[in-house]
Parts: C-alpha cells; sequence; structure tokens
C-alpha cells in the first residue's frame, strides 16, 4: 500500500532508487523492503506525466487513475490525482 510517508521518501531522493539503497535511513529502506512500491511511485508519476501532458488515451488514462485509487491510501492518491488535476 503506497503511503504519504512512501511518497515523501521517494521524493527526498527524487525518485533515485540507488539513493535510497546507499545513504537513505534503515527506517526508510524499510517501507519498500520486500515490496514494489517504489517502482509503483516511478511508473505512476510517468502516468501522471503522459495524462498532464495529453499523451495517455481516456482508456488508459482511467486503468492508471483506477490501479492509483487500488494501490494507495486515499491521503496519497488525492495528493498524486492533484498533480493531474491541480
Amino acid at each position: 500500500m503506497i503511503t504519504i510517508q512512501k511518497l515523501k521518501v521517494y521524493e527526498k531522493y527524487s525518485g533515485d532508487e540507488d539513493q535510497l539503497a546507499r545513504i537513505s535511513l534503515e527506517t526508510e529502506r524499510e517501507l519498500f523492503d520486500k515490496n514494489s512500491d517504489w517502482f509503483e511511485i516511478m511508473n505512476f508519476k510517468q502516468d501522471i506525466t503522459m495524462i498532464s501532458q495529453n499523451l495517455a488515451s481516456v482508456e488508459y488514462r482511467k486503468s492508471s487513475i483506477e490501479r492509483m485509487k487500488k494501490l494507495c491510501e486515499n491521503e496519497a492518491f488525492e495528493i498524486l490525482i492533484k498533480s493531474i488535476f491541480p
């Protein structure tokens, strides 16, 4: 489940997984240990860029938003959606 805390850590390291591995706090690494949330956030960020620039079909937009809703806590979902619909 993607939380606000995970989004903050992802942003702190600018999506650079290598920085997370090398210089993050142990508690930050543990947030992403044994799950694919880092990868999911990276995909969401790419989807948001495509949607915001009108490069995605209506179907792709709907499926991306539904996937975000399914994998995120409500607050994290709201933060991601705000970057699509400011």
